[in-house]
């Protein structure tokens, strides 16, 4: 029971946004696993947190998808109510959020998830099921860049991913010397031959050079399409 208290575990696919949403007097205080009413944390931050840590949360929330070249608000509809807009650079009337695609309102949570892991205000453990998940590449780049904000501000992060944009992004943090090589660790997850699982250790040099042994198949499917796609062109050879 601790061990969970302690632990912020959000699961792969997580609940949709609500197109309007309902606010509670009280402040929220667990995010759930499935990622239900992460929308409040937002609101509360921005309309009432006064500290320091609010402020630094809101701001790695928001500050993804700044890069992205948007603005995301809330914006009160009723008593009680609010809803969450974005805006992109340029465009002076915003649309509800869930009108942006499934992966802007799917990344919330764990965004919301490292903010608190990163100021405090909530568990520093974050352990994240496909945070990538419905993102295009260029957010999966940016998604890698709040993670790296968030471990360097002191949290701690587990994720399983089977992004290799989300992987060659921390590479290049590490060659860039944005992370160092003893806070990443790295496993590779095969299948024996008698159905079960392990999970492999893969080291990564201050480089992000791999060092050591990684498997010889891993990540090469978008090389053998383009290696078909080359032979297709040229008529078969």
């Amino acid at each position: 029971m601790a061990y969970s208290l302690s632990t912020q575990w959000l699961r792969g696919v997580r609940l949709g946004i609500p197109r309007i949403e309902r606010y509670r007097a009280a402040a929220p205080s667990n995010l759930l696993a499935s990622g239900e009413g992460v929308a409040r944390f937002l609101y509360h931050w921005q309309r009432w947190g006064r500290s320091d840590r609010v402020r630094d949360a809101v701001e790695l929330v928001l500050a993804f998808y700044r890069r992205l070249g948007f603005r995301l608000e809330t914006t009160e509809v009723a008593p009680l109510f609010f809803r969450l807009d974005v805006a992109a650079d340029g465009q002076v009337t915003p649309v509800n959020l869930i009108d942006t695609g499934e992966g802007l309102t799917q990344v919330l949570a764990p965004l919301i998830a490292l903010a608190r892991a990163a100021t405090g205000i909530g568990p520093r453990l974050v352990a994240l099921e496909q945070p990538e998940l419905h993102l295009h590449t260029d957010a999966q780049v940016e998604l890698a860049t709040s993670l790296i904000d968030a471990v360097n501000k002191g949290a701690q992060v587990t994720i399983e991913t089977h992004s290799e944009v989300l992987f060659a992004a921390i590479q290049l943090a590490l060659a860039r010397r944005e992370l160092q090589p003893n806070m990443v660790k790295l496993y590779w997850v095969a299948r024996r031959p008698d159905g079960a699982s392990v999970a492999r250790p893969v080291t990564l040099d201050e480089r992000g050079h791999v060092d050591g042994l990684w498997p010889m198949d891993a990540f090469d499917d978008l090389l053998k399409l383009k290696s078909a796609l080359y032979r297709a062109y040229r008529g078969g050879e």
